[in-house]
């Protein structure tokens, strides 16, 4: 036991030191930079601060953390139609109230990319024979170009990311294992369920979605075992579903969808956040190996740089397809394998992309694509379901091949064209200062703030939470700079 933890705590020790050196052009000052990519997502930094910083303000002054018209008044903001991670303000209040919500936020990036890591060499570990399999592994979830690519501007999305190994977990217990007992389990998925909600809504849908599929999988691939562990199952995800409908009634019933400036329609296009197919082998910027020719391709995808996530690189599938040719019959393996494959399919979106040029060749999210609610899911987000376990070498052979370097474009450790002087795996820092004068928001719009218009008013006058620092904490002032008003 000793020995275990001594090795857990220097693999997780490892990550960390990783982990801040990808991220080294924040830590270089931490309380006045924020990871960015210049004209990807440029807001969404402070999107995230702002919210990081609302929800302590909010708790300590008797106010709604879920609504706010400190921006955007008299009308206000849901937050439930942002991503405003409160359990993550709660829980790292110290650091908000010691540092500002800017050093808050460089803490959450940098430990999720550490912590993501971690958990999937922990997860992992429980079906290999030895350490050095899991650590690539890990290394492969937790540092993957779709965590770089997120990483430089969603802080939510990487949060996330770490705690989709531990829900593998539980449903392994779940559906596999099944040794503790079922209401305990029911809790546990539960409590990790209102975590993971209310730190980015999207990727709880996103993720009951893949936990189906797998189920799915499971069963049609060992029919024999249904009536002998569904039982069990249905004890421990109908207590978990009791206990998450329970808390989650008022924020999703009475906050979102009958709230005050809620969302009515689609906010983003189905049709645009996607992966491409070029992406999978075709490396973007964010990749330390991206020669011109391959920018060239990639800038034609539909989207943004931060949403092209689904690289995977020609070696990685290589090992990839050759674990699973070689191990088809391990069930372990074989489920895995559909699984990633499935779960690709799906972030194509409702019509394959190929180069950025959209055929007219339907696709699985098709169906989605045309739900209420479902239709604001970026398809192409569901890649970090397919890194999770597609990304997962089943034998030392294959880990020691991918480890050797058969994928190149993993890690990003600066250069590449498009890079700000400031190198680091996050292209580069955005200073936390807004500039002065007109600010343009990409595509018109900034989330859920779809207004065009600062109305001065006597709420300017109190200090509400501002920017983190000091900076902007004029609210009117704020509002005009992020909904690009004069």
């Amino acid at each position: 036991m000793t020995r275990r933890v001594a090795v857990s705590g220097s693999v997780l020790a490892g990550f960390t030191a990783l982990a801040v050196l990808c991220t080294l052009s924040v830590w270089v000052s931490p309380l006045a930079r924020l990871p960015g990519e210049p004209g990807v997502g440029a807001f969404d930094p402070y999107n995230s601060a702002w919210w990081l910083n609302w929800t302590p303000f909010a708790v300590t002054h008797g106010l709604n953390p879920f609504t706010s018209n400190y921006l955007n008044y008299p009308t206000g903001m849901n937050m439930m139609w942002n991503n405003g991670m409160p359990v993550l303000g709660v829980l790292l209040w110290p650091i908000t109230a010691i540092g500002g919500a800017v050093l808050t936020d460089n803490v959450i990036t940098t430990a999720s990319f550490a912590l993501s890591a971690f958990f999937a060499f922990v997860a992992i570990r429980r079906y290999v024979p030895t350490r050095f399999p899991a650590l690539v592994g890990g290394l492969i979830y937790g540092f993957s170009p779709y965590m770089f690519a997120q990483g430089a501007v969603h802080a939510q999305q990487i949060a996330y990311a770490m705690t989709i190994p531990l829900a593998f977990l539980l449903v392994d217990e779940a559906l596999i294992r099944q040794r503790m007992r079922p209401w305990l389990l029911g809790l546990l998925i539960a409590a990790l369920g209102i975590v993971q909600f209310f730190i980015l809504e999207e990727y709880f849908l996103t993720e009951l979605l893949a936990a189906a599929v797998l189920t799915l999988i499971l069963a049609l691939s060992r029919r024999d075992q249904i009536r002998v562990r569904l039982p069990y199952a249905v004890r421990a995800v109908g207590t978990a579903a009791i206990v998450v409908g329970a808390a989650l009634a008022y924020p999703v019933v009475a906050v979102q969808l009958h709230g005050p400036a809620r969302v009515v329609g689609n906010v983003r296009d189905p049709h645009v956040w996607v992966t491409d197919l070029m992406n999978l082998v075709v490396p973007t910027s964010t990749q330390l190996v991206a020669p011109h020719w391959a920018t060239a391709v990639t800038q034609h995808f539909s989207g943004n740089l931060a949403e092209w996530d689904g690289y995977l690189g020609i070696g990685l599938l290589a090992v990839a397809a050759g674990t699973i040719a070689r191990s088809w019959r391990q069930p372990v393996v074989r489920a895995a394998g559909m699984f990633a494959g499935l779960m690709t399919l799906l972030s194509l979106g409702p019509y394959l992309h190929v180069g950025g040029t959209q055929l007219p060749i339907p696709l699985p999210w098709w169906i989605p694509a045309h739900m209420r609610y479902i239709d604001n899911i970026q398809p192409n987000r569901l890649m970090v379901f397919a890194f999770r376990l597609g990304g997962r070498p089943a034998d030392p052979t294959a880990a020691a091949a991918v480890a050797a370097g058969v994928d190149t474009g993993v890690l990003h450790l600066g250069g590449g064209e498009g890079d700000s002087e400031e190198r680091g795996c996050l292209h580069g820092a955005v200073p936390v200062r807004l500039p002065t004068g007109r600010a343009r928001v990409a595509d018109g719009q900034w989330d859920a703030l779809q207004v065009n218009r600062c109305r001065q008013c006597a709420r300017c006058k109190r200090r509400g939470p501002g920017l983190p620092g000091g900076d902007l904490a004029d609210p009117c002032l704020l509002w005009a700079v992020f909904s690009a008003a004069e």
